[in-house]
């Protein structure tokens, strides 16, 4: 044991470091003040939308027009001129974002009960993020300016009539089914919250799998280019205990990197809470909703998803040895760990992507047959209370990794380590040999 813990030390002297873990540290700052600047430059844009009016009918129904806007939170620049091109100019003056002009014979067309045209001119400065929000207000300057008008349509017809029953008689009152269990509330609110939760975790892991696998592939090749590995494998030390060290040193590191990214992004997405919602109190209802709905992880979900987590480390740390044995030197061991990318990066985007419970059966048995979507798809399958696909590949993944651990030790446990490697080169090395 003593012996084992010393490897340890060596592997973890060699990966943590200053160099390895400074980006990380950095990297929390940076999201944080990202998120921060992002807030307050929201806020700050989250001013009132400035609409130069130019009414050339000039009438109490344009009038009216103008009072429906500033009701609705419009700050309402009257311009003088006649010409579109002098009332653009002069809306660009006020610093206005879009120009209502209101036609003459507005009001007579109306009283006719015919359409008329009201002319919209979008004022586009930037082609930043901000500025498409503002523009996403411009829209609703039309319905406010139709709900009005069809109001006063449906009071002269009908005066003892609430216009806005007539138009809407039916009020909804939603409420939110899951796993039996009922609680009042929008179901778009409940996703919104569950969305941000179940991405986290694919992320968190992807990172953990490719920086663990990476480091170790480059650590093993580095071995065999400094030629340290035979003197290594000279170590009165088991070759299983040789192999553990080398896995658990990442794995160590790479709990590390994944607290800094959750730290990093929790810190953002916490600075962020006041542009997700308008309403304060709308992320406490929806909280509110999920524990009336159940949905939640309880100690064994919690206990199950580590775990398999923790296996599909396991399995990509298991298959980096297997691949980074046949490596030349680090630089070689890089490319060799190509296919455990491939397998990691699939089963991430299909988490994101796809729901696990609707898709089909052949789909299913191609992504769940590669190990490491077990744990992506964990969080999803214990939040809709579905345990046993979550055990089942916790159970695939301890094979996997069983399986691999096997034939790594052996090969550890053979002379053939210090020079077997695969890829075009060594085909083109042993041809030349042949010939």
């Amino acid at each position: 044991m003593r012996k084992f813990i010393n490897l340890l030390k060596k592997e973890l002297s060699e990966l943590l470091t200053f160099r390895v873990l400074a980006p990380y540290v950095i990297l929390v700052g940076i999201m944080f003040l990202v998120g921060h600047l992002t807030t307050s430059e929201t806020k700050r844009s989250n001013v009132p939308l400035i609409v130069g009016l130019a009414d050339l009918d000039r009438t109490p129904s344009s009038q009216n027009l103008k009072a429906a806007l500033e009701k609705n939170d419009y700050v309402v620049l009257p311009l003088v001129g006649t010409r579109p091109d002098s009332l653009v100019k002069e809306a660009v003056r006020g610093k206005a974002t879009v120009l209502v002009i209101i036609p003459h014979g507005f009001e007579q067309a109306l009283r006719e009960r015919q359409g008329t045209v009201v002319e919209l001119y979008s004022i586009l400065k930037t082609f930043g993020f901000m500025e498409s929000v503002k523009k996403a207000a411009v829209k609703n300057i039309l319905t406010v300016m139709n709900r009005k008008l069809s109001d006063d349509y449906l009071r002269e017809l009908a005066p003892g009539l609430d216009p806005a029953t007539v138009k809407a008689p039916i009020t909804p009152q939603e409420y939110v089914v899951f796993k039996g269990r009922i609680s009042r509330g929008n179901m778009e609110e409940v996703l919104g919250l569950m969305m941000g939760q179940t991405i986290m975790v694919p992320i968190a892991l992807l990172i953990m799998i490719l920086s663990t696998g990476t480091m170790l592939a480059s650590s093993i090749g580095q071995e065999k280019e400094n030629k340290t590995l035979e003197t290594l494998m000279t170590v009165p030390v088991a070759r299983l205990s040789i192999v553990a060290a080398k896995m658990l040193a990442p794995l160590i590191l790479a709990l590390i990197i994944a607290g800094f990214f959750m730290v990093s992004m929790g810190s953002y997405m916490f600075s962020l809470g006041a542009i997700s919602s308008s309403n304060p109190i709308a992320g406490i209802v929806t909280q509110g909703m999920n524990r009336e709905l159940g949905i939640g992880l309880d100690i064994r979900s919690d206990v199950l998803l580590m775990l398999s987590i923790f296996l599909s480390i396991v399995a990509a740390l298991s298959l980096s040895t297997l691949l980074a044995l046949f490596s030349r030197d680090a630089k070689d061991a890089q490319a060799t760990v190509t296919p455990l990318m491939i397998l990691v990066m699939l089963p991430y985007f299909f988490s994101v992507i796809f729901d696990p419970l609707a898709i089909s059966l052949p789909l299913k048995i191609f992504i769940f047959m590669i190990p490491f979507s077990h744990a992506f798809f964990a969080f999803k399958f214990l939040l809709l209370g579905e345990v046993m696909p979550v055990v089942l590949g916790i159970a695939y993944q301890a094979v996997f990794s069983l399986v691999l651990l096997y034939f790594a030790s052996r090969l550890f446990t053979s002379d053939r380590l210090l020079t077997m490697s695969f890829g075009w080169f060594s085909w083109r090395r042993k041809a030349r040999l042949r010939s």
